[in-house]
């Protein structure tokens, strides 16, 4: 016998066999899941039919081949069994198109989350495109306390220049006792320092010291000395007549009291020029003493002019030493192009007065794209520490 029934949905009539009585089927009209009418035959068998099952339409059994629907002549509009597999493979390919539809939707928004992260971090002077190159969180910290487009940025790993072999020499080279004045603060308080960063402006200084152990403002000035306290953008700071200190931790951020000020009520993270921007990405922080020069903004009148006679100035210096003995000197100075690079290292031919100390020995000289690399070697620290130890630097500033 055959059973006649139409869809509830679209109204196509269809005929099947009673063998399909009682079972769910789809229609091929508008894939509708409905219930053949009429009784389905009792047997020992379990019907799969959930929607989701990959062999739903199926009939289990001890012996399915005797539970499977007798083949006969159907109208060509019947969802048979011989049909669902076909079914199937179609309801595959319908959803594989909205499966890469996802997949290009998810590409999309990681793609738009990343270029905004990109936008966000090109905003304050373009100080995060290199500010999460630094691993070391706490010099991080220590950054956002400099002041804006600072000329130079001084950074001291003090743990491991005391404990090095050409820091007794260093103390007593010209300039040296106030090379390492941060071991005491502008109120003459001794402190046990980890890591010094210094960072100054025509105009302005700022000191973040790291210290052994987390100090109160006694540790930090003499107990005669007149405190003030005031809270700037929410930050206790304490002034005296001669700076301003913020505690922070373990961390004394030290400035004058209009330093201080611009600081902490400044919109967001420091600015920096382009020209730190790209030193900053040259420099090791793990060595003992680092140095960053910007002579962007200070010397670009007698760049020009000396662009006029032939000769070149870099824009940066990066120089680290690692207090040994001898000392080794390390000198990366970022230039304007790769042709203003090629200049100033044909000029490391002129001799000692191009290279500032006279017994500064030059090991090597390399050149990569706008940036020479010069390694050298001190025999006397003085050499590398002294007031003639910045190469390619004028005369004015030696």
């Amino acid at each position: 016998m055959s059973i006649r029934f139409s869809c509830p949905e679209c109204k196509k009539e269809f005929e099947v066999g009673d063998d399909l009585a009682g079972k769910r089927i789809r229609c091929k009209g508008c894939s509708t899941l409905m219930v053949v009418p009429g009784e389905p035959e009792v047997i020992a068998a379990e019907v799969v039919d959930d929607p989701g099952s990959p062999e739903r339409g199926r009939v289990r059994d001890d012996d399915e081949r005797s539970a499977r629907p007798r083949r006969r002549e159907r109208d060509d509009d019947s969802p048979s069994d011989d049909d669902r597999p076909r079914r199937r493979d179609q309801d595959r390919d319908r959803d594989r198109p909205r499966r890469k539809k996802s997949s290009a939707l998810k590409i999309f928004l990681v793609l738009g989350v990343l270029g905004g992260l990109f936008a966000v971090m090109l905003c304050g002077g373009g100080f995060a495109a290199w500010y999460f190159a630094i691993r070391d969180r706490g010099l991080a910290d220590d950054l956002k306390y400099m002041p804006d487009t600072f000329t130079s940025l001084h950074v001291i790993n003090f743990d491991a220049v005391k404990n090095a072999p050409a820091y007794a020499k260093a103390q007593t080279c010209p300039g040296g006792k106030e090379h390492f004045a941060f071991t005491k603060t502008p109120d003459g308080k001794s402190v046990d320092v980890v890591r010094a960063m210094i960072g100054e402006t025509s105009f302005d200084k700022v000191t973040v010291l790291t210290l052994r152990s987390e100090p109160t403002i006694q540790d930090l000035v003499d107990p005669s000395t007149k405190l003030t306290e005031s809270t700037i953008a929410g930050k206790k700071v304490y002034e005296t007549s001669k700076s301003s200190y913020l505690i922070v931790g373990k961390r004394v951020v030290i400035a004058s009291n209009a330093a201080m000020q611009k600081i902490l009520q400044r919109n967001g993270t420091a600015k920096f020029s382009d020209s730190t921007r790209d030193a900053m990405k040259e420099v090791d922080f793990s060595r003992p003493e680092t140095v960053v020069i910007d002579f962007s903004q200070v010397l670009s009148g007698l760049r020009d002019l000396m662009q006029t006679i032939g000769q070149e100035l870099p824009v940066a210096i990066v120089m680290d030493m690692d207090y040994q003995m001898p000392m080794n000197v390390n000198y990366k100075l970022v230039c304007r192009d790769e042709k203003a690079a090629e200049t100033l290292q044909n000029g490391a031919g002129r001799g000692p007065n191009f290279w500032g100390s006279s017994k500064l020995q030059i090991m090597t000289t390399k050149r990569r794209g706008p940036m020479v690399t010069v390694e050298a070697k001190a025999n006397d620290p003085c050499d590398a520490l002294g007031p003639n130890a910045a190469p390619g630097a004028p005369p004015i500033i030696r």
